[in-house]
Parts: structure tokens; C-alpha cells; sequence
């Protein structure tokens, strides 16, 4: 049986695509465009990492920031859009700080994107979005104190570094080798091993401190519930400088299970709140 020409065997090569049709197919590529950011007379065009397009006004970008200089990135009107290296959730609300509207409510986003809208604000210089980014991230302290004292040390507030960075000691070394900026490992790493001593310290103090006052449970002379509760304290310290940020209810839970033991405790946690007062602050190892 005769075999047509126009067969393809399994050798053959597949078809060729011109230039043509590639610049045809690109052309078909809907853009994605901000519904937002889309003013019919913007006179300038930004990408976000993610290809969303918005389109906006220089004489904005102007007034309120000094980190877009339109003739630094193309010619205003020119057609051609800038590509920025921020997602689209990040710039859809970045731009809200350069027009005359209610600004967005920033206690309806997670911290993630907070961060990254702060991150943001002072990368483009976004004045109107500075300070009030400042405050929200200074207030998300308990939330992720790590991801707060990279954004404090970058960009130099030291107040809101200061009181970041006592909470990140209870946090595993592995997730600060990770997540800290590499800037600032060391000077952590410093301020770490600070804690550590004063751990030490308030073990050692465990040792010495007595409690001889008669016990009210067994009408002893001397309370015999002392050694168990300054092991339940120990124990609960162990090993972990974290464990100092909860001193409270480390010795509020030993003054319930040793009552009659209430005063060395007392005595007890007072010098380790001293101790941990006495620390130098974050922002004298930087």
C-alpha cells in the first residue's frame, strides 16, 4: 500500500512559529489593569511584580514623594510603563497616599502586608504614609516582634527597635537565623548573649536566696516548701532567656502552688526584674 507524501512519521520536525506569530500572540496577552489606578489623563505607568498595570499622575508623585523622579524613569507620557519591583496589593495602597481621599484603614490588613506597604513608604520616600506606617508597625510588636525590629533597624528608629527587640529573644534561634537581616545578626547575637548572663545570674540567685520563716501549712519552724518551689521555678527558667519576658507568671504560678514560700519568692523575682532592667538597650549594639 502506497503511503501519502503529506504523512508526518514520528522524525519529522514540527512546525516552525515566525516572529510574527510570537509578536501576535504577546499582543493577544490581556493586560491586567488596576481598577483603581486607571485615570484616563495619567500621564505615567507603572508594573507591579505581579503585571498589574496602574496609571497614574506625575504632578502626584511629585507632591507627595521624592522616590519617583519621572525623568529618572522614563519621559512622562511617553507611553511606556515602569516596572517596580513591589506587588500589586502593596502599590494599590501605597499610591491611595498621594491622592485627596480617606486613606486606607490600616488595621484591616495583616502585618505581612503592612510591612511590605512600610517597606514601601520609605523606599519611594511616601511622606504622607511615612509616619502612620511607623505607628501601625510600632503597634504589631506582640504580633511578630522579629519582622518589626528588621523594619525599626533599617530605617533607624530606635525607640520602636528598643522595644521590638527583647520579645525576639523568646523566639527559636533558628527563626532569627533565618528572618533577621544579616546586617544586624551580630549585633543581636550580642544582645542576646546579655540575656543569657542574666539567666545565668537569676539561676545562681535561686541558690542563694533562703526562706527561713516559719511555715504556716505544717507549723514548722522553718518552711519545708522551699526547695520544692524554688525547683518549680528553676525548672520553668531552664534554659531559655525568653523565659525571662514571663517572669510573672512563672513566679505568680509558684506563689499559688507554695504560698507559705510567698516572701523568697517575692525577693527572688525582684532581683531578676532588676537584672533585666539593667540590660543594655537594643540600640547600643548596633
Amino acid at each position: 500500500m502506497s503511503t501519502s507524501s503529506s504523512a508526518v512519521g514520528p522524525c519529522s520536525q514540527p512546525p516552525t512559529t515566525s516572529l510574527k506569530d510570537l509578536r501576535t500572540s504577546e499582543s493577544q496577552v490581556e493586560e491586567i489593569i488596576s481598577s483603581r489606578f486607571n485615570f484616563p489623563d495619567a500621564d505615567i505607568a507603572f508594573r507591579s511584580s505581579d503585571q498589574v498595570i496602574f496609571r497614574v499622575h506625575v504632578k502626584n508623585l511629585e507632591t507627595h514623594s521624592n522616590g519617583f523622579p519621572p525623568s529618572a524613569l522614563c519621559a512622562p507620557g511617553s507611553g511606556e510603563v515602569v516596572d517596580l519591583s513591589e506587588p500589586a496589593a502593596t502599590l494599590d495602597l501605597l499610591f491611595q497616599y498621594m491622592y485627596p481621599q480617606r486613606q486606607p484603614d490600616l488595621n484591616e490588613i495583616e502585618l505581612s502586608l503592612l510591612a511590605d506597604l512600610a517597606e514601601a513608604a520609605e523606599k519611594y520616600e511616601m511622606f504622607s504614609a511615612l509616619e502612620i506606617c511607623k505607628i501601625f508597625m510600632g503597634n504589631g510588636l506582640q504580633d511578630n516582634p522579629l519582622t518589626v525590629l528588621n523594619y525599626a533597624v533599617r530605617h533607624g528608629y530606635r525607640d520602636i527597635a528598643d522595644e521590638a527587640a527583647p520579645l525576639t529573644v523568646s523566639l527559636p534561634l533558628e527563626e532569627v537565623g533565618t528572618h533577621m537581616y544579616p546586617t544586624y545578626m551580630g549585633s543581636w547575637l550580642k544582645y542576646y548573649g546579655e540575656w543569657r548572663k542574666v539567666l545565668e545570674i537569676a539561676c545562681t540567685e535561686g541558690w542563694r536566696i533562703a526562706h527561713t520563716n516559719p511555715c504556716r501549712i505544717s507549723n514548722s519552724a522553718t518552711c519545708p516548701h522551699w526547695l520544692g518551689a524554688r525547683q518549680n521555678v528553676l525548672t520553668k527558667l531552664g534554659t531559655r532567656p525568653g523565659a525571662l519576658n514571663d517572669l510573672a507568671m512563672i513566679f505568680t504560678t509558684a506563689h499559688g502552688l507554695y504560698p507559705c514560700a510567698i516572701e523568697g519568692l517575692r525577693q527572688w523575682e525582684y532581683f531578676i526584674v532588676v537584672k533585666v532592667n539593667d540590660i543594655p538597650k537594643f540600640r547600643t549594639f548596633l
